[in-house]
């Protein structure tokens, strides 16, 4: 068994923050772009006065790049792992909720400096399973590393 426990924080934690943004991102942009197209027509077609209406996309841009805001931070953090290496699973708890995965349905686990952040088939994807190595409370981490030896890949080696 190894087993990580504690509150995400560093470079995984800012990692984090930064994937939930980007999902914010590519959620709530496309709304922004049809709020902005049904603006502009609607001006062009009745009154110019109808741009007033632009503050609408605006506002919604902002709160989406502001987001997630400081008090919702910790619930985008798991708070413990445990990977049970004879049943084969891993099992991630938040404050609210336990998710349990297959450690062989895991498509690559990305190692940000101080954690790694694991990635699932589409099916199992989900955003709770990570760890911060300097949090392991059982096991050790070359354990770790040797569990996922041929999925570790470097934050940097994904960027190029």
């Amino acid at each position: 068994m190894i087993e990580f426990i504690g509150m995400p924080s560093g470079e995984l934690k800012k990692y984090i923050i930064n994937y939930n943004k980007k999902i914010g991102l590519i959620g709530g942009i496309p709304g922004a772009l049809i709020m902005l197209a049904v603006i502009i027509y609607y001006a062009l077609k009745v009154h110019l006065v109808v741009l007033f209406g632009l503050v609408g996309p605006a506002l919604w841009i902002f709160l989406i790049v502001s987001q997630p805001f400081k008090k919702d931070v910790p619930k985008l953090c798991s708070t413990k792992l445990t990977i049970l290496l004879k049943k084969g699973i891993m099992i991630t708890h938040t404050n609210e909720q336990a998710y349990t995965r297959s450690i062989s349905a895991v498509k690559r686990v990305l190692d940000v400096g101080n954690g790694y952040v694991f990635s699932f088939q589409y099916k199992d994807r989900n955003p709770y399973f990570h760890c911060q190595k300097d949090l392991i409370s059982e096991g050790t981490i070359e354990q770790f590393e040797e569990l996922f030896k041929d999925k570790i890949v470097r934050l940097s080696q994904v960027a190029s």
